[in-house]
């Protein structure tokens, strides 16, 4: 897992990021997901829950072969030249966020690949245009820009995890 960035850091312990689900509505590019909510992880679980998520996105590409078209992910140095959304690259990844519901099936990650200080966040989608393959979109174009958004979302509280 890349280092975490200080500033997410920062407001996990300041009070910035809630210890809450947050609704979807109030992200511009998840407006759609009207009723969605947004786990967002904890620094206490942040690690565990970061290796559980990308290990089933890892297992997926494999399945689907090395440069996985399926699910539009790869590793690092596996594909020439490297690649841009909506191809995420596993290595300069990690996993803040998912659906809080069962069935959401929606994660939010860092994409190191524009900064490593203040990174772009992704979400996935199925598109129909890739053949109803899983797709990586900007959710906000830097860190600091989806800190101000959840910010001001509706929460609910977090999940009961055993």
């Amino acid at each position: 897992m890349p280092p975490i960035p200080a500033m997410l850091i920062t407001a996990m312990h300041c009070g910035r990021w809630p210890r809450s689900s947050v609704a979807c509505l109030t992200l511009p590019a998840l407006a759609a997901f009207d009723g969605m909510w947004l786990e967002l992880f904890q620094p206490e679980n942040l690690q565990q829950l970061h290796e559980d998520c990308l290990f089933g996105l890892r297992s997926a590409g494999e399945l689907f072969g090395r440069h996985s078209g399926e699910w539009h992910v790869y590793a690092g140095g596996s594909a020439p030249g490297g690649r841009d959304l909506p191809w995420l690259d596993l290595d300069n990844a990690t996993v803040i966020a998912i659906g809080a519901d069962d069935g959401d099936d929606t994660w939010i990650l860092l994409d190191y690949r524009t900064s490593p200080t203040d990174p772009r966040v992704v979400f996935n989608r199925f598109s129909d245009r890739w053949g109803h393959h899983v797709v990586w979109d900007e959710l906000a174009p830097t860190l600091t820009v989806f800190l101000d958004w959840i910010e001001s979302a509706p929460r609910r509280p977090l999940p009961h995890r055993d």
